[in-house]
């Protein structure tokens, strides 16, 4: 078993060949108490620490983002559903960098004050990634790879290079027109620099309305690349290259409500039932998944039965 977080980044808080972390010995019933510590208190790992503080206003689930007074970040009420809470970027109390950050050197980039791709708090593409990258090291080729995804929102972060988001174009920066690092459509997928064939094959997992088994087309787009696009590609690389059965969990009013654009709810639906070969399930609240991990289970014993 391997346990893998992610909020602006991901952790691998527990790897495959962890067995055990208990002093003293790998008994099966230590075994099970290391998976369920790393579930149940994942920023605790020395190894793994959160990046930013326990007592800042990030860890509240809100977004950071720009324009904010500083009462209104202090508060936690700096949300894009009430533009009240905005100010004009050239208003002396708007929040930048120096005066605001989410803790441990996140923050809005000094040179560009507007980018929010360092301060998006759901990057299910880098946990994507992360959790692929545990059966490309020398694991057994033979064994039923199985991915659970669990979320509680859309995807709205991903990888920052040498500065520059490539999954945060600049036409999502304004949370006033739409969602952050997220376009405002999620059944349109631009390819970009992961996945650029099997992107435009695969599109948005949609078939055509003509019953030819096709599916509508991604369009080559690097400009417009965004997380929704990368989670969309990392989802390939677990269930198509690597193979793994991938299912997928909305927790939650954020993916589930019907909306404008329900972008986590297509792009879970995408993860299990195009690229993972898998089952998708919505939670509406916590109680529903005891009895949804254990159809997963159900699931998972009658493939290796066969």
């Amino acid at each position: 078993v391997s346990v893998v977080t992610f909020d602006k980044i991901a952790r691998n808080v527990l790897q495959f060949d962890q067995n055990c972390t208990i002093p003293g010995g790998c008994t099966i019933d230590q075994i099970k108490a290391t998976i369920k510590n790393a579930i149940k208190n994942p920023t605790n790992n020395p190894l793994y620490p959160r990046v930013y503080e326990a007592d800042g206003v990030c860890d509240q689930g809100q977004p950071c983002r720009p324009y904010c007074t500083q009462d209104n970040v202090d508060n936690g009420v700096c949300d894009a559903a009430n533009p009240d809470n905005f100010l004009q970027p050239t208003d002396a109390n708007a929040v930048y960098k120096g005066v605001f950050d989410c803790g441990d050197g996140w923050h809005f980039d000094p040179g560009n004050p507007l980018d929010p791709s360092q301060c998006t708090t759901t990057d299910i593409g880098d946990g994507l990634m992360t959790a692929g990258n545990e059966y490309s090291i020398g694991q057994r080729q033979g064994s039923l790879w199985v991915v659970v995804l669990l979320t509680d929102g859309s995807a709205n972060g991903g990888p920052v290079d040498a500065g520059q988001a490539l999954a945060c174009p600049s036409s999502t920066w304004n949370p006033q027109n739409g969602p952050l690092c997220r376009d405002s459509n999620s059944n349109t997928r631009h390819c970009g620099p992961y996945d650029a064939p099997r992107c435009i094959l695969n599109g948005n997992g949609l078939p055509i309305p003509d019953n030819s088994g096709a599916y509508v087309a991604g369009f080559m787009d690097s400009i417009h690349y965004d997380a929704d696009d990368y989670a969309r590609d990392m989802a390939d690389y677990v269930g198509i290259d690597q193979g793994a059965l991938v299912f997928t969990i909305g927790l939650g009013k954020q993916v589930g409500l019907p909306t404008t654009d329900p972008a986590g709810e297509r792009l879970l639906q995408y993860a299990a039932e195009k690229a993972g070969s898998g089952l998708y399930f919505f939670a509406p609240d916590a109680t529903q998944l005891a009895d949804i991990f254990k159809k997963i289970g159900d699931n998972i014993a009658i493939r290796l039965a066969r």
